[in-house]
C-alpha cells in the first residue's frame, strides 16, 4: 500500500513539473557511448555518441569535407576521390586531407575541394572548421592548419615536414604537416 501511495505521489509531482533532472545522473537514453551515425545536411556529418563538455552523453559531430560521405558514422572519401601524399599532388581548388578508407577503417590522404571559408594550410587556427583542410593541428609553435607534405621541399621557405598524431571520426593516425 505504501508503495503504491509512494508512486502516486512521485507520477503527480512529475506531471506537475516538480522535478528535474540531475545533474550527477546523465540522461543514457540520448545514445549509447560509442554509437556511430551519419546525417546528411549541406553536407555529409559523422555522429558519435561521447560526453560533452558538462559530462552529459550526447551526439557529437563532426563535419565532413565537401562532397565527402559518411559512413557507418565515419568520413570517408567522396567517389573518384584521388590519393594524395602532398598538398602538391592535388589541383589549387583541391586539399590534400586524411580520411577513413572505406570498409578498411583506416587513414590515407585524399584530394577533396577545400573549403571555400577556411584558412589555408599552415595558417593559424583554433578548429577544424577553420581550415581549407578540415584539419587544425596542434603543433610546438601553436595550431594551425594541416598542409600535407611528403618532405621539407614541399613546404618551402625553411619549413619543416614534420610527423604529427590526429583522429579523424574515432580513427587515430600520423600525417606529414609542413610547420608554419
Amino acid at each position: 500500500m505504501r508503495l503504491a501511495i509512494a508512486l502516486a505521489i512521485g507520477f503527480a509531482l512529475t506531471a506537475l513539473g516538480c522535478t528535474t533532472p540531475n545533474p550527477d545522473y546523465p540522461d543514457m537514453a540520448a545514445c549509447t557511448l560509442g554509437e556511430r551515425r551519419c546525417e546528411q545536411r549541406d553536407r555529409a556529418i559523422a555522429l558519435v555518441c561521447g560526453r560533452d563538455p558538462t559530462d552529459r552523453q550526447v551526439l557529437l559531430e563532426e563535419a565532413c569535407p565537401v562532397s565527402a560521405l559518411c559512413e557507418a558514422g565515419r568520413c570517408s572519401p567522396p567517389t573518384g576521390a584521388k590519393n594524395c601524399q602532398s598538398q602538391s599532388d592535388c589541383a589549387v581548388s583541391e586539399a590534400c586531407t586524411p580520411l577513413v578508407q572505406p570498409g578498411l577503417g583506416t587513414i590515407a590522404m585524399y584530394c577533396v575541394p577545400i573549403d571555400p571559408n577556411g584558412m589555408a594550410g599552415s595558417s593559424p587556427c583554433s578548429k577544424d572548421s577553420d581550415c581549407q583542410s578540415y584539419r587544425c593541428l596542434q603543433q610546438s609553435q601553436g595550431k594551425y592548419c594541416l598542409k600535407a607534405c611528403s618532405a621539407d621541399a614541399a613546404c618551402g621557405g625553411g619549413r619543416r615536414c614534420i610527423p604529427l598524431s590526429l583522429t579523424v571520426t574515432g580513427v587515430q593516425a600520423t600525417v606529414t604537416t609542413c610547420t608554419p
